[in-house]
């Protein structure tokens, strides 16, 4: 029961500090409770740990305190409201098309699974269960944040700790690792919630900015990762909510943007690949944009960005950890091992899940039928082009599989023409292969899975026409920011890491 009083004493915490923030829009709300809630989080389990009162009492007295300030502030504000009219307003639209509210309710079943997973069973895979669980039990233990000594694996000490503090939060308010899910679950919402705003924010149509979140709902990393104690969708989160803070107005949610840029530091190194594309986008918004997510930024990194990078320094001599370079397989630009990098990647977002070839054979005759239906249906009330559109859009689905599987036969055919090796009978150990029936794009796993066949065609689709839009002047230069995204993260990631075969 005083597990439950906690957690939600920090719910009702981040939801007055969102509702003192008077943003116009239920989504900005939510994204500036998500972050006020990790902000707690974070907050009480490091400013207890050098005390060794990260425990029931010590959350307690933290809680209370949180819960003053945020009531004072509320008072301060006037006492306002969330604006609860604006999501009704939403949700009306959304169900006035029998479409799109069938689309919603898909969705919201696929999350209410996720969640029902999340707390029904166990954590069963590698990495939640050697390090992500593993430092928060010594933690706990503990009272507390610590260099654990003779940890058995290197993780537990030099991985950014931000999403593992809230399961700590967790673990001592409950008494137990039953919500050990909870964090990655509610970083997917945020991510949801993030998108949704960002489209709305560019100008999109309620129904389309709603289409583009659910859409990325169903998504095979976000399904698999939710379920999860891994920390994936909890870093990913914060530059999400960052660019669609930026996209507002106003003072504020600059501020918070760079505040949730500098808690993805915090939570996984790897977060910093979108940094340039952040600025990138404050930039275009104007320098007072841009001035108040640097000194967001800065405050950010002060108040929970650093400590993981000063404890390691001060254990290892190293910011990012001594000895986690192999871990991490970090390796400086070469060639040809970034482009070799490359090449595996894009193959690897060929995910084509646990689809048979027959099942994808099936699905393209299904979708040409469905085609050839709705182009000779449009075709008695629309032109050619129309019916042409129509055919496609409704194809698209049903073909992402075969597009997906020819896509990926295009990357193997380019990286042997490259000279980089295949897997093969006896061969060399590398993610290609040349019958195109290798794992790694057809296993339905957390560390291998990307976004589903559906997904990767709609991302480069989206990406693609985005950037001929803005290449046009039928876009502006916010949208161009967003499209170069997904690209440019993969050009930066290739470039500073080294392929490690042997984790396949």
């Amino acid at each position: 029961m005083l597990g439950l009083l906690l957690i939600g004493s920090a719910v009702a915490t981040a939801l007055l500090v969102a509702a003192a923030a008077r943003r116009a829009s239920l989504a900005a709300s939510l994204l500036v409770a998500y972050l006020a809630y990790v902000a707690n989080l974070g907050l009480v389990t490091l400013v207890l740990s050098p005390f060794r009162e990260v425990t029931r009492g010590g959350l307690v007295l933290a809680e209370l305190v949180a819960l003053a300030l945020a009531l004072g502030l509320w008072w301060l504000r006037g006492r306002p409201g969330l604006p609860l009219a604006s999501g009704r307003a939403v949700v009306g639209e959304l169900v006035s098309d029998p479409l799109t509210a069938l689309f919603l309710v898909g969705v919201l079943v696929l999350l209410a699974y996720e969640l029902l997973l999340g707390l029904s069973v166990p954590p069963n895979n590698m990495d939640s269960l050697t390090y992500h669980l593993a430092r928060v039990a010594a933690w706990a233990q503990h009272g507390g944040i610590y260099w654990i000594p003779n940890a058995p694996e290197i993780e537990m000490n030099a991985y950014q700790p931000l999403a593992e503090q809230q399961n700590l939060y967790l673990m001592v308010a409950t008494g137990g690792a039953a919500l050990y899910a909870l964090p990655q679950f509610l970083a997917e919402l945020a991510i949801l919630v993030a998108v949704y705003g960002s489209a709305r924010r560019l100008a999109f149509e309620v129904r389309a900015a709603a289409g583009a979140a659910l859409l990325l709902a169903t998504f095979s990393s976000l399904a698999l990762e939710a379920t999860t104690a891994q920390n994936d969708l909890v870093a990913a989160s914060f530059p999400a909510v960052a660019a669609c803070l930026l996209l507002g107005s106003g003072r504020l949610e600059p501020l918070l943007a760079g505040t949730a840029a500098a808690f993805g530091l915090a939570t996984k190194l790897t977060t910093g690949l979108a940094l340039p594309f952040l600025l990138w986008l404050a930039l275009v918004r104007g320098r007072r944009t841009l001035a108040g997510a640097l000194l967001g930024g800065i405050v950010g990194l002060a108040a929970l960005g650093i400590w993981g990078y000063v404890l390691n320094t001060v254990h290892t001599g190293d910011p990012l950890g001594a000895g986690t370079q192999g871990v991490q397989d970090r390796a400086p630009p070469s060639y040809p091992g970034s482009v070799a990098n490359a090449f595996y990647l894009m193959y690897g977002l060929m995910d084509l899940s646990v689809l048979s070839n027959h099942l994808i054979d099936l699905l393209a005759l299904a979708g040409a039928a469905a085609a050839l239906a709705a182009g000779a249906w449009t075709l008695r009330r629309a032109s050619i082009r129309r019916a042409l559109s129509d055919a496609a859009l409704l194809a698209l689905p049903f073909l992402a599989p075969l597009l997906v599987l020819g896509g990926a036969a295009i990357v193997a055919a380019g990286a042997r023409w490259w000279g980089f090796p295949i897997r093969g009978p006896g061969g060399i150990l590398a993610p290609l292969d040349s019958n195109l029936n290798e794992v790694y794009t057809r296993f339905s796993n957390e560390d291998y899975s990307a976004y589903g066949p559906v997904g990767i065609v709609a991302l480069l689709a989206a990406a693609a026409l985005t950037i001929r839009a803005c290449l046009t002047g039928r876009a502006d230069r916010r949208q161009l920011v967003l499209a170069c995204v997904l690209p440019g993260f993969l050009i930066l990631i290739s470039l500073q890491v080294r392929w490690d075969p042997a984790c396949l």
